[in-house]
């Protein structure tokens, strides 16, 4: 085969596997407008991009420790702690078009899916496997908030307690494995950097082609 085909070849087939997404054995389980994938453990709001850490990957961290890791130059400094508001926007993302009950500053989402509470937004409590929680700095007299997830749905509480007592359910406390609502600083797509290897194979295949268009020149 001639040398001027190999190359075509060769930089072409680079190309398409740079280009051709990596396949990786995952789920992802949907619930309203949120999709999480259990391989990445990511939730992402498919409106708007909006990724979240799943709730299992940093449960049982104290509130000065998940601070701490999601500080700049740490681990996890492309998250931060939810706010309020943005609290509620991952409920509303996942209550989808279900009615919502609300008594007082409680609103719950009967979503159709709360038996999978384990594998929903990813694992966070080890006593009861239909029941999953997060919290989130409140606007309310309470400093922390909850968002709750049982037998009767995702439940949004702002208001719910001290920070002294959340942490009760970090690793050391009373009701270990239960985790702070982490919000990706930007969207999900930007986030997904090529790695080091693609980009070299990327430059090959371009030096490549490159090759390629000086010999037909």
């Amino acid at each position: 085969m001639p040398s001027l085909c190999k190359s075509f070849i060769f930089a072409w087939g680079v190309v398409i596997y740079v280009f051709t997404p990596t396949v990786a054995v995952s789920a992802i389980i949907s619930t309203g407008d949120l999709d999480y994938d259990d391989h990445a453990k990511m939730i992402t709001n498919r409106v708007n991009g909006q990724s979240y850490l799943g709730w299992g990957v940093l449960a049982s961290l104290t509130y000065a420790e998940t601070v701490s890791i999601t500080s700049a130059g740490a681990a996890y400094d492309d998250y931060h702690i939810a706010s309020q508001t943005e609290a509620y926007a991952f409920f509303e993302a996942a209550a989808g078009q279900y009615a919502m009950t609300v008594i007082g500053q409680q609103v719950t989402a009967p979503l159709a899916q709360w038996y999978n509470a384990t594998n929903l937004f990813g694992f966070s409590d080890m006593s009861d496997p239909n029941y999953s929680r997060a919290f989130f700095l409140s606007d309310a007299h309470s400093p922390v908030g909850l968002l709750s997830l049982s037998d009767t749905g995702l439940t949004f509480l702002p208001g719910w307690e001290q920070i002294e007592f959340s942490d009760r359910y970090s690793r050391s406390g009373q009701f270990p494995h239960d985790s702070w609502l982490l919000v990706g600083n930007e969207p999900a797509l930007s986030r997904q950097v090529s790695e080091p290897h693609s980009i070299a194979l990327m430059g090959l295949g371009l030096l490549g082609l490159f090759r390629v268009r000086r010999r037909t020149a």
